[in-house]
């Protein structure tokens, strides 16, 4: 997996010009996927095994969907505890600990959130759940309020 940060025109005597990619392009490609939530995959099966085998280990992070930690460890996951699991699991796989805040991304709504709520995070971001709502300012209140209390609404 690559990212692209500039485009360079050049021959075998000179350079003709460079285009430096936008922070916010780099940023977009800084996201490898194996799996979209609707179960399709992103990547080349072959692709899958390499990056399980050789790329997770080096990792610092790793902020795999439910379908790729599935993938990852081999396992279903349908609770907060198989969640830690899977988490033990890909951290024995060669993943070092790192001190950072628990923010929890994608696929949330009021439906799963108390999930997601015991696992001690530090933020919350949801896109669907909140803007495709009919009240959007109501939805991210109660959102806000299943994971910081209630006083926490009247922060937002």
């Amino acid at each position: 997996m690559s990212v692209i940060v500039s485009v360079v025109a050049e021959n075998t005597d000179r350079v003709i010009g460079i285009q430096d990619v936008s922070p916010d392009m780099i940023g977009k490609q800084i996201d490898p996927v194996m799996y979209a939530k609707n179960g399709c995959p992103l990547m080349e099966p072959a692709a899958i095994k390499t990056l399980i085998e050789t790329i997770i280990p080096l990792a610092d992070v790793l902020t795999p969907n439910i379908l790729e930690a599935e993938k990852i460890v081999g396992g279903r996951i349908k609770s907060v505890v198989d969640m830690e699991k899977a988490a033990k699991a890909i951290h024995t796989m060669g993943c070092r600990a790192v001190e950072i805040p628990i923010v929890v991304i994608g696929g949330i709504g009021k439906e799963n959130a108390m999930l997601f709520q015991p696992m001690g995070i530090d933020g919350l971001a949801v896109a669907s759940a909140v803007i495709a709502q009919p009240d959007i300012k109501k939805s991210a209140a109660d959102l806000k309020s299943l994971f910081f209390g209630k006083e926490a609404v009247n922060e937002f």
